[in-house]
């Protein structure tokens, strides 16, 4: 008999536990998943050569204003990730200047855009480097992962040569140099 107490005992509770877990569950102030791919579908892949350019929308380094990529429809742009955490990045970033100033020079309209993945914490020091590196192209910060997540970026440097149609023409997950930047200058010319 008290076997049997014992077991219904044992039984009860833990129904009751499975219930007050699946309501705490259920009642949870934590947001819900959302878009989780199913196990037959395949998960995002980064955008390829051939393809539009996921759009973005972040805010500039200083928080002045936010920039949308689709603001620069009707204009080739180089979209570049980098991390002043990562020193072929660090290095890219003047030759990167000096090739958007040789553009403006020319007249030519190829837009720079640079996503600073650095953590919250860090933007002090990417401020500090953009004043030390005299950088005028746009710094902007994706420190929600929005478009971190839209390209699957996993390693820096990483650029995107993107004609006025925002289609994409070529993919660098390199350091940049002269001849890669007038190169991919290339391929996006009066497109």
């Amino acid at each position: 008999m008290t076997t049997r107490i014992l077991l219904a005992l044992t039984i009860v509770g833990t129904m009751m536990i499975g219930v007050v877990a699946c309501s705490s569950a259920t009642h949870s102030n934590a947001p819900a998943p959302t878009a989780l791919p199913s196990p037959t579908l395949s998960p995002i892949q980064a955008p390829r050569v051939g393809e539009v350019a996921p759009d973005f929308a972040l805010d500039t380094l200083d928080g002045s204003r936010k920039v949308h990529l689709s603001d620069f429809r009707g204009k080739a742009v180089l979209l570049i990730f980098w991390a002043s955490t990562c020193s072929a990045c660090v290095k890219e970033l003047p030759v990167i200047q000096k090739f958007s100033v040789q553009q403006k020079m020319a007249g030519k309209q190829i837009v720079v855009l640079a996503v600073d993945i650095d953590r919250v914490g860090d933007f002090v020091n990417v401020t500090t480097l953009q004043g030390r590196l005299g950088l005028t192209y746009p710094i902007l910060v994706d420190d929600h992962f929005q478009a971190r997540s839209s390209y699957q970026i996993t390693n820096v440097p990483v650029a995107y040569f993107i004609d006025s149609q925002h289609v994409i023409h070529s993919m660098i997950s390199e350091p940049l140099n002269d001849a890669s930047l007038h190169s991919g200058a290339e391929s996006v010319k009066g497109k």
